[in-house]
């Protein structure tokens, strides 16, 4: 958790205005104190420079919403919600201060935080969607805040008394991802990034593949055979033609220790050198990485820093062959289709863990058994990240226990604290974090092995009774509660300001 995301989870009604009490429509108190002990405390924690940091930022928030101090939030949370006038300047501020500052057009502003808001839904949804139903509904968003655009909507949120820490947090959390969002959107190097994907394949086609630009074989697919009582290991793959009514049939009648993968197959010939002449099959895929998928991995390895960090391998190749003395032919007819067009080509940072050697990756959580070259290229100023396995490496990439992607996944998540952060443990029913990342990759287990997932060491619970979250309760109410509580308050103000 980054200092920001600690101060608004520690105690974010604190910031409100001193020893004052709310209480909802049954009398039910809310908040009990606004401990302004907890701030000056978490503040001694702080650098120098993370105290600076934290007062601009702090500063810059409060007029955003027309307030020059914290003391007077809870006189502006009781205007803004119940006077319409108000609520629009604040709007109009707001849009023309960000306008500004990220030199948007105001007609634009709203169709701009609309996208933003669902880029930053995103970084929250995916992962959900990986999850089982019954794990992912602990960590859902509030509906408000899922629909909420607007950084003041936001704002009300986050400084509400009335509402949970929880709900704090998500308000605040989503702006952050709003911000990560338009750093992203707006790096100037997006634009050449595509622009270099383009002329990388172009070179791809025009000097290296003997097909043609176009002309791809999608009725190729990958059957592995794997060692069920060694790791799923893959024992052998064997690569077919298909047709799809053929690979359907397969796919549905596969023994429990084979996968079928559809893949992109393409041809080169060997140009130089002893094998000169030789065709060789490749079977290849690309990819600009999203905004989605820069935000988190900018979090994860820059703890929550700067987006536009970690961002250099934007483009992405992964390129499969029979053995890797292919795959080095493969490599050596890039550089030469490079010269041909008068490309200077460097390779560096490279990987090579095929035979006997460890994988050593730069990400927390990946497996030292990975098989694999992994390096990066730069070709006329395109850099792209390539990894390069032999056939049976790839089906150990996708499959092996242990070191598949799936569960790479989840490792890197948990273990770079990216899901701690963005789902603290005191704010989510006090999951167990470690029995949590066990269960998730035991889910991903059971996809893959088509068997009743493995349960985690030194538990005697069934997979009914899997205590993910600790039998006490938690000490925040219910979502329910929370939901409507709010209701009442926040759905009469969204009605009030539809157009804003």
């Amino acid at each position: 958790m980054n200092k920001e995301q600690e101060f608004f989870s520690l105690n974010l009604d604190s910031i409100q205005d001193k020893n004052k009490v709310t209480e909802n429509d049954q009398g039910e108190n809310i908040i009990s104190m606004h401990n302004y002990g907890i701030i000056r405390k978490w503040m001694k924690s702080l650098t120098s420079g993370e105290r600076i940091e934290f007062n601009l930022q702090k500063k810059r928030v409060l007029k955003l919403i027309g307030l020059e101090s914290r003391r007077g939030l809870s006189d502006w949370l009781q205007e803004f919600n119940n006077d319409e006038d108000f609520r629009k300047s604040i709007y109009d501020n707001a849009n023309e201060r960000i306008a500004k500052n990220y030199n948007i057009p105001i007609t634009e502003i709203t169709s701009t935080f609309e996208r933003y808001a669902e880029g930053s839904n995103q970084s929250i949804v995916v992962p959900m969607e990986k999850m089982p139903k019954f794990i992912s509904g602990m960590f859902e968003m509030a509906n408000e805040i899922e629909l909420a655009s607007h950084p003041v909507d936001l704002l009300s949120i986050a400084f509400n008394p009335e509402v949970s820490n929880k709900y704090n947090f998500e308000a605040m959390r989503k702006l952050g991802h709003m911000e990560d969002a338009a750093i992203i959107e707006r790096d100037p190097l997006l634009i050449k990034k595509r622009e270099e994907m383009i002329k990388f394949t172009n070179i791809l086609n025009e000097y290296l593949w003997i097909e043609g630009k176009s002309e791809i074989n999608q009725n190729v697919y990958f059957l592995s055979t794997h060692d069920i009582k060694n790791e799923f290991e893959c024992l052998g793959v064997e690569v077919m033609e298909l047709s799809f009514e053929e690979a359907d049939y397969i796919y549905d009648n596969l023994p429990i220790d084979q996968k079928l993968v559809v893949v992109s197959r393409r041809k080169f010939s060997v140009k130089e050198g002893p094998e000169k002449g030789r065709i060789i099959d490749v079977y290849i895929s690309n990819r600009l990485k999203t905004p989605h998928d820069r935000r988190v991995k900018s979090e994860r390895k820059n703890n929550g820093g700067d987006s536009g960090s970690y961002t250099k391998d934007t483009i992405g190749v992964r390129v499969v062959a029979n053995d890797k003395k292919d795959l080095l032919l493969f490599i050596d007819q890039l550089c030469l289709a490079s010269d041909e067009v008068g490309s200077d080509v460097k390779i560096y940072d490279i990987k090579d863990s095929i035979g006997n050697n460890n994988f050593e990756g730069d990400n927390l959580g990946s497996s030292k058994d990975i098989q694999m070259i992994k390096f990066l290229v730069r070709i006329s100023g395109i850099e792209l990240e390539m990894q390069s396995f032999e056939h049976i490496g790839f089906a150990n990439y996708s499959f092996k226990r242990g070191s598949s992607h799936p569960e790479y996944y989840w490792n890197r998540l948990f273990k770079s604290n990216w899901f701690e952060k963005n789902f603290p443990t005191n704010l989510y029913n006090n999951y167990d974090c470690n029995l949590l990342l066990k269960r998730l990759i035991s889910n991903e287990r059971e996809l893959i092995e088509g068997k009743p997932a493995v349960m985690p060491e030194n538990t005697n619970e069934s997979n009914d009774g899997f205590q993910i979250f600790p039998n006490n309760e938690p000490d925040e109410p219910s979502i329910p509660t929370y939901l409507n509580r709010l209701m009442s308050k926040i759905e009469a103000i969204r009605k009030k300001n539809i157009g804003y």
